[in-house]
């Protein structure tokens, strides 16, 4: 298994060098110059070749990147070319609200996904069945920008439930100070249940925003899964031996269709740290996509870069967290 790991990490050097190559490329691809966006139109030549200079963008483009790569073995992924602020700097603020964001919205599609689908194969062509379906298609097809914007009208400036961004309000933004940066966890350590209320207020529209795609491909995964278990001849055999019918579904069934669900949970779950970027426009959620965001608009090449990489490599150590956790789910699975 150590051996496994090592190599997979040592997989992760060429994966890591094609992404910031990439990155790097398609930005400075992309028309325009970050130093007269940050000067104005109004910016003499000079000036603008001035501010060029100072942050090395009229260097030719190979050494640019040679520059880029030789701060990250440091891990100095450079500042902020508008704001200033060193860029891991900006991650460590900003992290724990992506992750806080993207674990809510996979409880959210762990919870509803995987029981729709065990029901919906439980109950193969029922009426059940074809609305579990139904609704999972409309999952998977809907925007997310148009679900977000929805769910803000009907829930926040309508019926006035929920507040429709933000992390915290007016009132408790005052008077908190974070622990960890997890919100919800740092309510709990505080003792504050008042201030838990507001939280959670603020992240049910956004969390819900993000799990619907996940929560329609975990239904038709486990839905899928399910039907080829059940199928299988143990299965029958449990039954005949006069085995509870939810022992069966839950203990024999569920347990051994859980790999390939266990494989998309961790896929998504990479998915939701990297595209939490419009969710997270939407509902001003400050966070890493948020900021990513802002950066592409402001053509912030430190900002964009540093953010990718982070979220890629968050995205490689899930997916080799779920290449473990297969061990620990079926013994016949070893790694050498």
């Amino acid at each position: 298994m150590g051996r496994y790991i090592l190599r997979r990490l040592l997989n992760l050097i060429p994966v890591l060098l094609g992404i910031t190559l990439l990155v790097f490329l398609f930005l400075h691809l992309i028309p325009g110059d970050p130093a007269v966006t940050l000067l104005g139109d109004r910016a003499t030549p000079e000036q603008v070749e001035n501010l060029r200079e100072k942050l090395g963008l009229n260097e030719p483009l190979p050494l640019q990147y040679l520059a880029f790569l030789r701060d990250l073995l440091t891990f100095d992924l450079g500042r902020s070319i508008f704001t200033g602020v060193p860029i891991i700097e900006e991650i460590k603020i900003r992290w724990p609200a992506t992750f806080e964001l993207s674990v809510a919205a996979m409880l959210i599609a762990l919870g509803v996904g995987v029981p729709a689908g065990v029901i919906a194969a439980v109950r193969k062509n029922s009426l059940v069945d074809n609305a579990t379906m139904t609704g999972s298609l409309i999952g998977v097809s809907m925007p997310v920008y148009w679900l977000g914007l929805l769910l803000i009208y009907l829930f926040a400036v309508n019926l006035r439930w929920l507040p429709p961004s933000g992390r915290l309000g007016i009132d408790a933004g005052f008077s908190f100070q974070p622990i960890t940066g997890f919100y919800v966890l740092d309510a709990i350590l505080k003792g504050d249940f008042r201030l838990l209320k507001d939280v959670l207020a603020h992240l049910i529209l956004p969390a819900i925003t993000l799990s619907t795609i996940s929560l329609a491909i975990l239904a038709r995964i486990t839905r899928s899964a399910m039907l080829e278990v059940l199928s299988q001849d143990y299965i029958r055999t449990a039954r005949a031996k006069g085995v509870l019918e939810w022992r069966v579904i839950f203990k024999h069934a569920l347990k051994n269709a859980m790999l390939p669900v266990i494989t998309i949970v961790g896929l998504e779950f990479g998915t939701l740290l990297g595209g939490a970027i419009l969710t997270e426009t939407i509902f001003a959620w400050p966070g890493i996509g948020e900021w990513i965001y802002g950066g592409i608009l402001q053509r912030d090449y430190p900002v964009v870069q540093g953010g990718i990489i982070f979220v890629a490599t968050a995205f490689v150590l899930i997916n080799l967290l779920v290449d473990i956790s297969y061990a620990l789910l079926d013994p016949r699975i070893q790694y050498k």
